[in-house]
């Protein structure tokens, strides 16, 4: 037999590609007992599926080191203090610090405790005594997504503002919807359009326009809680996301809150401007979707826009301010 047919008669399957391996997803399980710890692992493993590892640490404290040694798809952190200690507020500070997502597990009150934990780098904070699996594996599979989502190259920032930009609001806004359900808590969207904000460009430039959006960011920022998120959505529009109980009766201070904090005045190159904003708000129970609470918010402000006296919009002058009609100067 010669060598070509020898060849083509060898039963040895051809070696092929090589299939690269599945990482694992990687949860670490802080403050937990090891009853507890088994109970997690099933109800996680029953919503990642395998391949999933999973680490543990009695403490913050000793998870700090496993921190800094695994590559961590996710953290749950049980803590049964009403009150999060520093050494719980450190952990999920240096988590964020290594983009890795953190669920709180804890005795609550939500409404003070959660917008802390939020502050300082938690993706959710679920209350003990409403705790089951299912509310359990949701927060988790949400914070995974929502880690690699930001670990992507999707930029997630307004580059001028410094705000989000309308994908991260989107996100942000999505949490804050799966969290309604499980806390029994309100989630209100705002949308503010500044007014006339072209005629800012047209006569001054965009030097100006820059001034007046940067303002307009810092001012919303400092109005609104640190747990809420304030986005730069597009060109002049800006948008919140607020949770907390009792939103659906304040709607109104809402959007005066939005309103005066988007009225504001910006002086540069001896020019004085001053610009006003129009606002919609929404927080209704029976929309559950980033998308439909959006709409609703945005036809609630181009309504008021829509109502609002055109030519008392825009003030302006070299040095001191004046109000202005129309196209007139004084």
């Amino acid at each position: 037999m010669s060598k070509a047919d020898h060849d083509r008669a060898d039963p040895r399957p051809a070696a092929g590609p090589t299939v690269p391996q599945r990482r694992p997803t990687r949860i670490l399980l802080v403050g937990v007992s090891r009853g507890r710890a088994r109970q997690a692992s099933r109800t996680l493993l029953s919503a990642h599926g395998s391949p999933t590892a999973f680490g543990f640490a009695k403490s913050p404290g000793a998870a700090q080191e496993l921190l800094e040694r695994g590559d961590w798809d996710c953290i749950v952190l049980w803590t049964d203090e009403m009150t999060p200690s520093e050494e719980v507020r450190s952990m999920v500070g240096r988590a964020g610090m290594n983009s890795v997502p953190v669920v709180v597990v804890g005795p609550g009150p939500w409404e003070d405790v959660a917008p802390e934990m939020v502050r300082h780098g938690a993706s959710d904070y679920l209350l003990l005594e409403d705790l089951d699996d299912v509310g359990l594996r949701h927060a988790v599979r949400l914070a995974i997504e929502r880690g690699r989502f930001h670990s992507s190259e999707l930029p997630i920032k307004d580059p001028l503002t410094g705000l989000p930009n309308r994908v991260l609001f989107v996100d942000r806004l999505r949490l804050a919807l799966a969290r309604r359900w499980r806390q029994r808590t309100d989630v209100a969207v705002i949308f503010i359009d500044l007014d006339d904000f072209k005629r800012v460009n047209d006569r001054y430039g965009h030097a100006m326009g820059d001034s007046v959006l940067v303002a307009v960011a810092d001012s919303l920022r400092n109005a609104f809680r640190a747990s809420d998120t304030v986005a730069r959505l597009a060109g002049d529009e800006f948008g919140v996301v607020c949770e907390g109980v009792g939103l659906a009766r304040a709607l109104d201070q809402l959007r005066k809150t939005a309103r005066r904090a988007a009225a504001i005045r910006v002086e540069r190159d001896g020019a004085e401007v001053a610009v006003a904003a129009s606002v919609g708000v929404a927080c209704d129970s029976d929309i559950d979707t980033p998308g439909g609470l959006m709409r609703a918010a945005d036809r609630a402000m181009y309504e008021e826009k829509s109502q609002r006296t055109v030519g008392r919009r825009f003030a302006e002058s070299p040095r001191t301010l004046s109000r202005v009609h129309g196209d007139s100067r004084a």
